[in-house]
């Protein structure tokens, strides 16, 4: 008989319970337009499925799996899943992802196509066998899978509070092996409540293992998937739990005699796995989780809730140990089995320990105060696992509030197909409609989401040093990269930025190597610059700060203007830096060279803030109805920058005879900004196969000089079409952190996909 593990947690509280590794896989199977198996290869776009972190496929070309890195929290593996999932949506074409465990209507099984790994014959050999051992149809069932793993540090304090006789890796060891014990006894209570594979596609046929009747004689079925008509193997295999050793040495000799090819192949509903070396226990891995069709990740936090505060009370109340007459592990194979096939009877009933029935809502009901009460006691207030254990309870007092309901309700009056099929094109609009948002991750600058998507798309590993700061490490191999707002880089010394962030040292390297640019003098103090008024005789200047970026502190003077206009923009430079520029205006269009790596990536034509009149609103209705516009956001984290109607705003209409209040003719334009930065929210149009290639030429040998790799160069052209010479084009300043986004999504042109050129610098 099994000796008990007792957890002595008495003195150990707070928020530490929570703490751990989280992790989701999730697979999903492409379809068509018309939710049929889609037959297509798996997208090359995310190159090679061997190595590939996140996304490859499972069983089938046609069935994708989308995997998260461990993550601190269940939250953070949520908004990975989620992130993951937008970059598989994007790249699919004319296809959908299958929101349901049951497979799709499927062609003949010869048809359905194996999963192809070019550089790993193990794996297709291993795909071969269970197509044969299996059948194809049966092994399209897909899934999640929910990883986790104890903080070491809660192991390591309740170690400390057993005085136990065992070392602290048998300790360790002993509380998984519980912790996976009692999963397996009480997963029932997760499939009760969150059971979501009740009905096939038409036609579909499932057999029970070991028996072979049929699906169909069931008419409470909950998951399917889950039942004995689901993924499992043929025949009841039940690995040694009490100890690591023994655990191992049953399956070495469930292998040795044939009944599983490889530990690969124990289909167990909760299996322990083991580091790189193959002799640690690393995390274990749930495996009951159906897809949830009404939620686009396929699990909602509730679902995850609930598993990670099972896994909690399994650790911590004391192990009910059975009498030798009665195997646990039957029970909790009856006892799950039971409930995935009849789990829509109200008055469905599980075994005890002692293998006595019992109602199984008020079974549940018991285990979830159980775990209520334990939270209590370890004072462990999170919030939000108590608003979900809250509405789990009130689940079981009324069982047709669970969510299947609904989905069965869906089902019968859309069918089975064009439910799931309405639901998918929902999700994957959803992701079209905000294709350049990461989703999960929104809070960023968009610069970086493109950079974190392009990461995951090719398979590069990342982990987000600091979320506020925009600060990314990415590996791939034995490249590693640190990088901040997508284009602060290891490409480019500290010296180089420096002297782009120093305007007039960058007007000296220019100079220097025969580049126009404008003609100015620097100032250090107010008076001094005061009295310059008179110097530049009212010709059109623009004042700003010598470092400085963003257009912050830049002001533009061009028609007549007061001296206390002049001395008014020498105050708003003064307020960014010590010391600051006047320089002639140069007139012509503005246009931003984003140059990476030697290479003109992209170019912009920027149009300032502005508004076209129709006649009939006022200049403020019109600003309010341009920010409308889903590509406008604000913090960086929208292709453009809202309008913002400030100080600034009201000061350049004044000085246009204008305010808020006037209505613009139809087509007429209004002016909100001087300077043309996307960041005070003005246009961007793609310019790059307009402009005369002689331009392009001067930009290179501009950052060259000036010896960066990453910048955002701002030339002053007269007519763009026409050759460069010595007086028809001016660089105003080169950016030591450009935006990568305004490329991407211009206000009209080609998207230049400059996040690949980021990697590509980078070596990845």
């Amino acid at each position: 008989m099994l000796e008990p593990l007792k957890i002595n947690s008495k003195d150990i509280k707070g928020e530490i319970w929570l703490s751990g590794q989280f992790g989701l896989e999730k697979e999903n199977v492409r379809v068509n337009e018309n939710g049929r198996l889609a037959l297509t290869k798996h997208p090359i776009a995310f190159e090679d499925r061997s190595t590939h972190p996140y996304i490859t496929t499972d069983f089938s070309e046609s069935q994708i799996e989308m995997i998260t890195p461990p993550c601190n929290s269940i939250h953070s593996a949520l908004q990975h899943l989620d992130a993951i999932q937008h970059v598989v949506l994007n790249e699919l074409k004319d296809e959908y992802l299958w929101p349901q465990s049951l497979p799709p209507e499927l062609p003949e099984e010869n048809q359905i196509p194996i999963a192809e790994f070019a550089n790993d014959a193990a794996q297709n050999d291993y795909r071969e066998l269970l197509a044969i051992k299996y059948g194809k149809t049966k092994q399209m069932i897909s899934g999640l899978h929910f990883n986790f793993s104890f903080n070491e540090r809660l192991i390591g304090e309740l170690y400390n509070a057993q005085k136990s006789e065992l070392s602290l890796e048998e300790f360790r060891n002993a509380v998984y092996l519980k912790t996976v014990r009692q999963l397996l006894r009480n997963r029932w209570i997760y499939v009760l409540l969150y059971g979501f594979s009740p009905i096939s596609v038409s036609d579909q046929q499932f057999h029970c293992e070991p028996n072979s009747s049929s699906v169909d004689t069931f008419n409470n079925r909950l998951s399917i998937r889950n039942s004995c008509y689901g993924y499992k193997n043929h025949e009841e295999i039940f690995p040694d739990y009490t100890s690591l050793m023994s655990y191992c040495l049953s399956l070495e000799t469930l292998i040795k005699n044939g009944r599983l090819a490889s530990q690969k192949e124990l289909y167990a509903p909760v299996r322990i796995k083991f580091d790189e070396n193959g002799t640690r226990i690393s995390h274990i891995e749930i495996r009951f989780l159906d897809i949830n069709p009404l939620v686009s990740t396929g699990v909602s936090k509730e679902q995850l809730h609930l598993l990670h505060l099972i896994i909690l009370a399994g650790l911590i109340v004391h192990e009910e140990t059975e009498s030798s007459k009665h195997n646990w592990q039957e029970i909790a194979d009856r006892n799950h089995n039971t409930v995935a096939l009849n789990g829509l009877n109200p008055d469905i009933k599980i075994l005890t320990a002692q293998n006595t029935k019992m109602n199984a809502w008020q079974s549940a009901m018991q285990q979830l105060d159980t775990i209520e009460n334990l939270l209590k006691k370890l004072q462990v207030i999170a919030p939000e696992y108590l608003e979900s254990l809250s509405s789990i309870k009130k689940q079981l007092v009324n069982p047709y509030t669970r969510d299947v309901h609904a989905l069965l309700s869906s089902i019968k009056d859309e069918g089975m197909t064009e439910f799931h099929m309405r639901k998918a094109k929902e999700y994957s609009r959803i992701q079209q409609l905000n294709s350049f948002c990461l989703k999960g991750f929104e809070d960023m600058e968009l610069s970086t989401q493109l950079i974190l998507s392009e990461s995951i798309k090719r398979g590069i590993s990342f982990n987000i040093l600091d979320r506020s700061e925009n600060f990314i490490r990415l590996q791939k191999g034995n490249i590693i990269h640190n990088i901040q707002q997508a284009t602060k880089t290891s490409l480019d010394n500290y010296a180089t930025i420096l002297s782009m962030e120093n305007k007039l040292v960058t007007k000296q390297l220019l100079n220097e190597n025969n580049i126009s640019v404008p003609f100015g003098y620097s100032y250090d103090s107010e008076q001094e610059a005061y009295v310059s008024y008179y110097s530049f005789n009212k010709k059109p200047v623009v004042i700003k700060p010598k470092q400085t970026n963003f257009g912050k502190g830049i002001t533009i003077l061009k028609d007549e203007y007061s001296e206390l206009e002049f001395q008014v923009a020498i105050q708003n430079a003064f307020s960014y830096d010590a010391s600051i520029i006047i320089e002639e205006y140069i007139s012509g269009k503005e246009f931003r060279f984003l140059i990476i790596n030697d290479d003109i990536t992209g170019i912009l034509f920027r149009k300032p803030a502005h508004v076209i009149g129709d006649g009939k609103h006022s200049t403020d209705k019109l600003i309010e109805l341009k920010n409308q516009n889903p590509l406008r956001g604000t913090g960086y984290r929208s292709p453009l920058e809202k309008i913002k109607t400030d100080d600034e705003t009201i000061h350049i209409l004044k000085n246009q005879g204008r305010s808020l209040e006037y209505i613009p003719e139809l087509n007429e334009t209004v002016y909100l900004r001087y300077n043309s930065n996307i960041s005070t929210g003005g246009d961007s149009f793609d310019y790059t196969d307009k402009i005369h290639d002689s331009y392009k030429q001067i930009a290179l040998k501009a950052a060259q000089s000036i010896g960066t790799k990453i910048t955002g160069l701002d030339m002053i052209i007269k007519d763009y079409t026409l050759q460069a010479t010595e007086c028809n084009y001016s660089i105003i300043e080169l950016n030591y952190n450009p935006a990568i986004h305004i490329h991407c999504y211009p206000y009209a042109g080609k998207n230049r996909m400059a996040q690949t050129k980021v990697l590509d610098a980078l070596g990845f």
